[in-house]
């Protein structure tokens, strides 16, 4: 019941997400706005789809796995619901670890399927994109940007309102995407770099070589966890 009652509460939002980031993945694979170019005239769909992986679905993908983190005790209590939930024989710590790994799943799925859409849109209008190249930065981008999805999971314990929860996510994921890159000191702490590392990509053919790297993904799931736990601590200490 629990997890019926989370995934019935979340999947809205989710299937939104998801729909959103197919749209753009689509636009981006079929048209490059920098070139001018419509790639259905070119064929160069591997040059499309990295460009679309790493570089539209990856950071538009960061800010909708932190949306997936928020909800929980705070915003039932706003809209009036929680006195229901609390009433059910299920412990705060189950209730949310259910919600934290309904959003983790649908934050990694969100991210595998656009990825996934790449090679098949690709096939369907005459060219090819590697599945298996789509399938791992697709996974990367799911695992490694767990980071994002831990913000909104932690901001959401922290602040009731939608809007400053969004709000102070929005903030710190650009800071994590832009903010590393502005000031060089930061620079090697960038996650999308991490996570789909440029010099493991052949310039001639924007397709993998060699064994990509995953320490950097370690390091980030490590400290997805790190602010997991601490939102559930802050769960557990707040007197609903």
């Amino acid at each position: 019941m629990p997890i019926r009652k989370i995934w019935r509460e979340s999947r809205s939002r989710f299937v939104f997400i998801l729909v959103a980031l197919l749209v753009l993945t689509g636009a981006s694979l079929f048209y490059d706005a920098q070139a001018e170019e419509v790639v259905i005239e070119s064929k160069d769909f591997h040059e499309a789809g990295l460009r679309t992986i790493r570089g539209v679905l990856f950071p538009f993908w960061a800010i909708s796995a932190m949306f997936l983190g928020l909800g929980g005790f705070l915003r039932e209590r706003a809209v009036g619901s929680l006195d229901y939930t609390l009433s059910l024989p299920v412990s705060r710590t189950r209730w949310f670890l259910y919600r934290a790994l309904n959003g983790a799943l649908q934050s990694v799925a969100a991210a595998l399927i656009p990825a996934l859409a790449v090679p098949v849109l690709a096939a369907l209008f005459g060219g090819d994109y590697p599945v298996g190249d789509a399938l791992l930065l697709g996974l990367r981008i799911g695992l490694g940007g767990l980071l994002f999805y831990a913000l909104g999971l932690l901001t959401s314990t922290l602040f009731a309102g939608d809007y400053a929860s969004a709000g102070i996510g929005l903030a710190l994921v650009f800071v994590l995407t832009k903010g590393t890159r502005v000031f060089e000191t930061f620079e090697r702490l960038n996650l999308q770099d991490a996570v789909i590392p440029m010099d493991m990509i052949d310039r001639s053919t924007n397709l993998i070589h060699g064994q990509m790297p995953w320490h950097g993904i370690a390091f980030s799931l490590v400290l997805s966890l790190m602010l997991s736990a601490l939102a559930w601590k802050v769960t557990s200490a707040t007197d609903f």
